[in-house]
């Protein structure tokens, strides 16, 4: 990817910033899928599920997305790349990110988002 396709966000990416609170995005990795709720606010909190580490929803942190090496887009998940999260001060790596898809308000999922905020 060029540095300019990089900087420029497209439809392969998403800006946690302009999603709503409670949009629920689906990432899958070349070896796993995760559902992500994102949390109001700005910090790019939010609940996680999925892979082999996170069966289950846990309070998390999207920190970006990275090339593997010193490259981070902020609280950006970018098709291609890897998604960085912080769950519970621990660092979490995905493997490479092949597609993203928005489900906008995560009602189907509203008794789990209850239960983890509560």
């Amino acid at each position: 990817m060029a540095f300019e396709d990089w900087m420029n966000p497209s439809d392969d990416a998403i800006q946690l910033d302009s999603c709503r609170a409670f949009d629920w995005v689906v990432v899958q990795t070349s070896s796993s899928v995760y559902d992500l709720i994102v949390l109001p606010g700005d910090a790019g909190e939010v609940l996680v599920r999925g892979g082999r580490f996170l069966p289950e929803f846990r309070s998390a942190r999207v920190v970006g997305s990275t090339d593997g090496g010193t490259l981070l887009k902020v609280k950006s998940i970018c098709v291609g790349f890897r998604m960085e999260l912080n769950v519970n001060g621990e660092c979490l790596l995905t493997s490479r990110i092949q597609a993203i898809s928005d489900h906008g308000p995560a009602s189907a999922l509203a008794s789990v988002i209850s239960d983890r905020l509560a």
